[in-house]
């Protein structure tokens, strides 16, 4: 248990510097883009500043993910694990979900209707703290699993094992080796309101009833995904460290989700920005 605690400790100590480097920059950005629109500056030099804290606090959030991959796979490694799930964050756009990291290779930006995949449909939709399956292939067969990336014509040639597992899985893009999983566990990024938030309407509201992203009194800024490509991954011995464990990564990490979201999507300043460059 020793290892497992020095792991997170770890993990905690490098995204203690992270965040507040992450909000640092981001509000840095954020405020210039202010000042510009209130100096009513140039169309063009509005623009360029605009652009420059989207861009770049994209590109941040991208590396700070990346780092912190070693930190994850050594939690993994203290949970008796020496081979690692491959790593996939997402956020939520509308009613679909949109990749923005993957520790195998770049995202490509991938987007999946939430109603396509069941792990997100029953976090989203029937309010789930979690999905964990260690038996994909098996849920597949039995029709209690979907996923875009599953080729469903092929069910009936898998359940009679005409064909393997990893020929059912279409490739996230053309000409591309295929990635396949057969355990997955999936954790929202959120965080859950409660009756002393409304005392601070300003926060409540912010938070939770002005976003989009609000259900069932919680805030889903995306998720955190564990694929591996071995069924029992996710052994039920284990299975309540794995969930503890991811948790505490998926809140950690959510907290970057959530500065994107205050200084930009979420921001009235820049609403008012993109309406005045783009309307």
């Amino acid at each position: 248990m020793s290892q497992l605690i020095k792991a997170i400790q770890n993990f905690i100590c490098h995204n203690q510097k992270q965040t507040i480097k992450y909000e640092y920059l981001i509000s840095e950005r954020h405020k210039k883009v202010k000042e510009c629109y209130l100096n009513n500056n140039n169309h063009t030099e509005l623009k360029e500043v605009y652009s420059k804290l989207i861009i770049e606090s994209y590109n941040d959030l991208f590396k700070v993910y990346d780092s912190n991959k070693n930190y994850i796979e050594n939690i993994f490694k203290a949970l008796g694990k020496k081979d690692f799930p491959r790593i996939t964050i997402k956020t939520l756009h509308g009613e679909n979900v949109l990749d923005i990291y993957r520790s195998s290779h770049p995202s490509n930006f991938n987007s999946t209707n939430i109603n396509e995949n069941t792990g997100f449909f029953n976090i989203l939709k029937n309010n789930e703290l979690f999905y964990l399956n260690n038996d994909l292939p098996q849920s597949f067969k039995n029709n209690v699993y979907v996923n875009p990336r599953l080729k469903e014509e092929y069910r009936n040639k898998f359940s009679n094992d005409v064909i393997d597992w990893k020929d059912c899985w279409n490739p996230l893009k053309e000409n591309e080796i295929i990635e396949y999983y057969s355990s997955t566990l999936i954790l929202p990024m959120s965080i859950r309101s409660i009756e002393d938030d409304e005392n601070d309407l300003n926060f409540y509201n912010h938070f939770f009833q002005e976003i989009e992203q609000h259900k069932d009194s919680r805030t889903i800024w995306g998720f955190l995904c564990f694929d591996h490509d071995t069924i029992n991954y996710f052994d039920n011995l284990k299975k309540d460290d794995f969930v503890s464990v991811g948790y505490i990564i998926s809140d950690m990490l959510s907290l970057y989700l959530m500065y994107f979201y205050n200084h930009i999507s979420g921001s009235q300043t820049i609403k008012k920005v993109e309406e005045k460059l783009y309307k």
